[in-house]
Formats: structure tokens, C-alpha cells, sequence
């Protein structure tokens, strides 16, 4: 859903309903894989941990700012909610996580052992698409 709900963002017309409904999927999926991948998704949650126990992402400032925003911006009706566009959670910021997301499942992948890894390799083989190749990954919304 990550996936397809980026590449609806990047063609959708901005402030459409579409638009919206496509962010507030991506960000979801984001925050899901990004828990996973930090392992920071507690106990009652699967980890990139619980299947490469020695699996670290690398986090950037801008990583952990981007999620405590997302967090904050879009997963709760909070108070504190920017309504001017400049300090909002915007479609750049969606590339930037989109990119670090694919680029650190990319590196839990490479240290999965089997009958894990297999299983994985053949299902991005099925469905993953060249995203960061493509030329609208450079658009600008």
C-alpha cells in the first residue's frame, strides 16, 4: 500500500480529495513500516528485529523529526495542527521518507536468512516497481 498509495500522491491533483485520501494512506503505511523497521513498534507488534535480530536502520535527524510531524500532523486530531502550508507535512517530505523507507527494507532484506529471505525476494520481484528510477519521482508538487 506504501507503493501504490506514492505513486497515486505524485499524479494526484493537490488539495482533490484524492489527493487526501492517498496522503492519509501513505502516511499510515509510512509509520507502520517505519515502526517495523526501527523496531519500535513494541511487543504486540512484529519488528524488523523478530527477523534479523542484529538489524538496525539508519535514522537521521530528519528521519525522526519526519515521523514525530507525521505523527503529530496527521494521526491525531491534535491541537497544535499547522494550518499555513510551510509547516506542514508536505509531498517532498513524503519523497524523502518514501526513499529512506525503500532504501532501508532494501538493506533488512539483504540480511534476511531463510525460508525468510526467499519469500521476500520473490514477492518484491513480483510487485516491485522502479520507482526511483522513474522521472516523476523528481516532480515537484
Amino acid at each position: 500500500m506504501l507503493r501504490f498509495s506514492f505513486e497515486k500522491l505524485c499524479f494526484a491533483e493537490k488539495g482533490k480529495l484524492d489527493w487526501n485520501a492517498f496522503y492519509e494512506v501513505y502516511v499510515v503505511h509510512s509509520r507502520n513500516l517505519y515502526d517495523f523497521l526501527t523496531s519500535e513498534g513494541g511487543q504486540r507488534n512484529y519488528n524488523a528485529r523478530d527477523y534479523v535480530p542484529k538489524f538496525k536502520s539508519k535514522k537521521t535527524g530528519r528521519t525522526i523529526e519526519a515521523f514525530r510531524q507525521l505523527h503529530a500532523q496527521v494521526l491525531h486530531l491534535g491541537k497544535r495542527r499547522p494550518v499555513a502550508a510551510p509547516g506542514k507535512f508536505n509531498f517532498n517530505d513524503c519523497k524523502a521518507n518514501y526513499i529512506w523507507i525503500e532504501d532501508q527494507f532494501g538493506l533488512f532484506i539483504g540480511q534476511l536468512g531463510n525460508p525468510f529471505a526467499s519469500a521476500w525476494a520473490e514477492s518484491l520481484a513480483a510487485t516491485r516497481p522502479p520507482y526511483r528510477m522513474t522521472s516523476w519521482l523528481s516532480t515537484n508538487h
